[in-house]
């Protein structure tokens, strides 16, 4: 699935910052971590959520929450979107189903996830 592949690239992308936060977990156990609210902070926190042993419906619950609280800022994201991937017109044919935040999205990165790194 195309949305499986896309976080799975994501993941890889930001792979050096991913092992520093899980670093920073395993070598600092009563330290506090901060991290960053940017594009990808749903795959870290997805992640971390996974490692937990968090349920897969809580972790899909949280993810689709994130939009909340960004409603003033969309024109502004809906812009920065645009300009990232070359699109000049919001209507073209693909541009809001690959900014919008579906559950079978997430559901699809999970199973990357267990595909990729499960025993």
């Amino acid at each position: 699935m195309l949305w499986m592949r896309e976080y799975m690239i994501v993941l890889q992308a930001y792979k050096p910052s991913i092992r520093a936060v899980l670093e920073h977990i395993r070598d600092r156990l009563t330290a506090h971590l901060l991290f960053q609210c940017t594009d990808r902070t749903g795959v870290v926190a997805g992640v971390l959520q996974s490692l937990a042993g968090t349920m897969p419906d809580d972790i899909l619950l949280d993810c689709m929450l994130s939009p909340i609280g960004t409603e003033s800022a969309r024109e502004k994201l809906g812009s920065f979107a645009m300009a990232s991937l070359g699109v000049s017109d919001p209507e073209t044919p693909g541009f809001w189903n690959l900014v919008s935040l579906r559950p079978s999205y997430w559901n699809a990165f999970l199973d990357g996830l267990r595909d990729e790194y499960s025993d």
